[in-house]
This record gives structure tokens, C-alpha cells and sequence, in this order.
């Protein structure tokens, strides 16, 4: 439970948008500009869950391949986080974007779809700005 609430933490983080400011000044493709701004959401997950993973791993050793998955479903939904937050850039998302999030977190064979359609839809946005 506290390994899920941590991913959900780290993918509150990046609910907001930021200033177009802050998207301008990585002058790089919209691909490139998400590969960057994923890596470092990963890093940064990988930092606070990492410690938390192998000390419950090292207490429940016969259950941590359910940490592991726990720890990859969140690396994979904060990444989905990532691209429905610049679909919707420079704007908050609305309501009928965070229902097709919120789908792919709730049936995640869904994610095979919501993925790629929100990757498009954040090229298509960053480009004006990238």
C-alpha cells in the first residue's frame, strides 16, 4: 500500500502544467522533450521507491515479485501521467481526457490504446512550443 501511494504521489507532481517557459527552453523535439522529462520522473520515482522496495522486500522475500510489479505499474502510469499532461498542454486536462486517463489506470489492457493516442496528442501540442 505505501508503494502504490508513492507512485500516486510522484504522478500528482506532475498533474499541473507548467509555464511555456520551462517547456521552451529544452529546444528539442516533443519525442525528445518526453523521452527527457520521463527519464527523469523515472529517476527521481526510482530514488524515493527504491529503499522503501528492498527493505519490504527484504522482510517479505516470498511476496516481493508483488513489489516489483507494484514498482513497475508505477513507473509505466507515471510515464501515461507524463503524456496526458502535455496532450492537454499549455491547459489543465479536462474531464473527457481525464476519463480516458483515468480508463487506462483502471483497465490497464486499455493502456495498449491510451498510450499511443495520448503520445500523439502530446506531439501534436509540444510542437508549438518546442
Amino acid at each position: 500500500g505505501s508503494l502504490a501511494f508513492l507512485c500516486l504521489l510522484a504522478m500528482s507532481h506532475y498533474a499541473m502544467p507548467e509555464n511555456e517557459y520551462y517547456v521552451w527552453m529544452y529546444n528539442c523535439t516533443p519525442g525528445r522533450f518526453l523521452l527527457k522529462k520521463t527519464a527523469t520522473a523515472w529517476l527521481y520515482l526510482s530514488l524515493l521507491a527504491l529503499p522503501l522496495v528492498l527493505l519490504l522486500s527484504v522482510f517479505f522475500w516470498d511476496k516481493s515479485w508483488i513489489l516489483f510489479l507494484v514498482f513497475g505499474l508505477g513507473l509505466f502510469l507515471i510515464w501515461e501521467m507524463i503524456l496526458a499532461k502535455y496532450s492537454a498542454y499549455p491547459r489543465e486536462m479536462s474531464l473527457p481526457q481525464a476519463v480516458f486517463f483515468s480508463l487506462g489506470i483502471w483497465f490497464l489492457p486499455l493502456l495498449l490504446v491510451v498510450v499511443p493516442l495520448l503520445y500523439k496528442r502530446a506531439v501534436q501540442q509540444l510542437n508549438k512550443y518546442l
